[in-house]
């Protein structure tokens, strides 16, 4: 099984090391070397308080890295802007090494890392959101293949389900973000999450 690189990004000494020794010894990662390109990681670890981090999101759209902000405490309302923004995930440090480690792994295969607590939060604050309709109904299958996207399953995984082609499940996808005013599988996934099955809007 191949190892996920990750990379630790802070101005804080502390934070760094101590995030570098933890996750160096978790199971299914390789943590890159101080001193080493951390844009050969596949995950960067962004501290919140990075005086950078919005242009290392938003680098992060482009580039090959995935982008897991970690950040002192749960906060949905952060975690939601910081997602929009381009972070792949966001993981208070409060988080036991099991659940930040799931985390990354998660962020590694094209998911979103969110703690399940923290998710929930997130839900809620949606629940009560004033969010838009999509511009046009989803399908049937759009409505499948949303739902899947919001349980974190990757493009393969929801092609095997449905027993579609990757390429398929990408085009669906493409018509998925046009509709409901997206750019990005993350926000795709957070506006999913606040539709009800079968409707084509939130009420």
């Amino acid at each position: 099984m191949a190892l996920v690189t990750l990379a630790v990004v802070s101005q804080r000494p502390l934070l760094r090391l101590g995030l570098n020794a933890l996750l160096g010894t978790a199971p299914g990662l390789e943590v890159l070397p101080e001193g080493a390109d951390q844009q050969q990681a596949q995950v960067l670890l962004l501290d919140s308080a990075l005086p950078d981090l919005e242009a290392l999101l938003e680098q992060g759209r482009s580039a090959s890295f995935r982008a897991l902000v970690v950040a002192p405490v749960d906060d949905a309302a952060e975690a939601e802007r910081l997602l929009h923004r381009g972070a792949r995930g966001y993981v208070p440090l409060t988080s036991p090494l099991p659940e930040l480690v799931e985390c990354v792994l998660e962020v590694a295969r094209g998911e979103v890392g969110l703690p399940a607590r923290l998710n929930k939060l997130l839900l809620s604050r949606m629940a009560g959101a004033d969010l838009k309709a999509p511009l046009e109904p989803l399908s049937e299958r759009e409505h499948e293949i949303l739902g899947l996207l919001c349980q974190g399953r990757s493009n393969k995984a929801i092609a095997q389900k449905l027993y579609l082609s990757v390429r398929t499940v990408e085009g669906h996808l493409a018509n998925l973000y046009a509709k409901l005013g997206v750019n990005s599988r993350t926000q795709a996934a957070l506006a999913g999450l606040a539709l009800r099955p079968g409707e084509a809007a939130p009420r």
